[in-house]
C-alpha cells in the first residue's frame, strides 16, 4: 500500500487546494487516489488527490505535494485544523465512496 510522509501542509493562494507536502515512502501515488487521515482506530477522514505538484525548498530539496481540492470553506477549515506534520498516511487507489481504507 502506498504511504506518504507529510513534512508540511499549506494552502495555495488563489487556488482551492490544501496541500500535503512531503515524501512518498512506499509505492506509487497518482491523482485520483485517496489519502486517509486516521483520527483513531474507528474514524478516518479521506480525500481524493486532485493533482500532484512539486515544491522546491531552500537548499534545492524538492517535496512532492499532494493537492486536495477544497471548494467548501468548512472542509478547508477542517484540513487546516489538523496537525499532520510528521505523519505518515496511507493512500489507496479508487473512488472515495467505493474504497474503504483499512487500518
Amino acid at each position: 500500500m502506498p504511504k506518504f510522509h507529510v513534512k508540511n501542509t499549506f494552502m495555495v493562494e488563489g487556488r482551492p487546494y490544501f496541500v500535503l507536502a512531503g515524501t512518498i515512502m512506499e509505492g506509487t501515488i497518482r491523482p485520483g487516489m485517496v489519502v486517509g487521515v486516521p483520527f483513531h482506530s474507528s474514524l478516518m477522514m479521506t480525500a481524493q488527490i486532485d493533482c500532484i505538484e512539486f515544491a522546491r525548498r531552500l537548499g534545492g530539496h524538492e517535496d512532492t505535494c499532494l493537492c486536495i481540492r477544497c471548494d467548501d470553506p468548512d472542509e478547508l477549515a477542517v484540513w487546516r485544523g489538523m496537525n499532520l506534520v510528521d505523519e505518515t498516511l496511507e493512500v489507496v487507489a479508487g473512488d472515495i465512496s467505493a474504497q474503504p481504507l483499512n487500518r
